[in-house]
C-alpha cells in the first residue's frame, strides 16, 4: 500500500499560505504603504478600496485561525503576532485535513473508473 504524500503537501502549503499572509500583514501594519487614513482621520463614509477589502476576506479565508484574533482585538502588538504565529501553525492541521480528503476522494474516483476493481 502507497501511502500519498498529498496531506503532507497541504499541510506545508497551508503553513506557507499563513507565513505569507502574516508577513502582508505585517507590512501593511507596520509601514501602511496603501496610505490609508487611520479611524481618526477617515471621513464618515470612507471604506477601504475593494480590491483591499477583498484581500482581508480571502485572507480569512485561507488562514481560518485567525479568526480566534477576535478574543485579543485591541490587546498590542505582541500578543496579535502571537495570535498571528498561532494561526499559522494552525493553519498546517487544517490544511492536511483538507488533503487527507482530497486524496480520500481521488482514490475513490480512481477506483471507480477501473473495470473490474468494484467490491474492493
Amino acid at each position: 500500500m502507497t501511502r500519498s504524500k498529498l496531506p503532507r503537501r497541504f499541510a506545508v502549503l497551508g503553513i506557507a499560505v499563513g507565513l505569507t499572509f502574516a508577513a502582508l500583514y505585517w507590512y501593511d501594519y507596520t509601514y501602511n504603504p496603501f496610505h490609508f487614513p487611520t479611524w481618526e482621520k477617515a471621513p464618515p463614509n470612507y471604506s477601504a478600496p475593494p480590491v483591499y477589502q477583498f484581500l482581508e476576506k480571502l485572507m480569512f479565508t485561507l488562514c481560518p485561525g485567525l479568526l480566534l484574533q477576535i478574543f485579543t482585538i485591541h490587546t498590542g502588538t505582541l500578543v496579535t503576532l502571537t495570535m498571528w504565529a498561532f494561526a499559522v501553525l494552525v493553519n498546517g492541521p487544517i490544511y492536511y485535513c483538507a488533503g487527507l480528503i482530497l486524496a480520500r476522494l481521488m482514490k475513490v474516483v480512481a477506483r471507480r473508473e477501473k473495470p473490474g476493481t468494484e467490491g474492493t
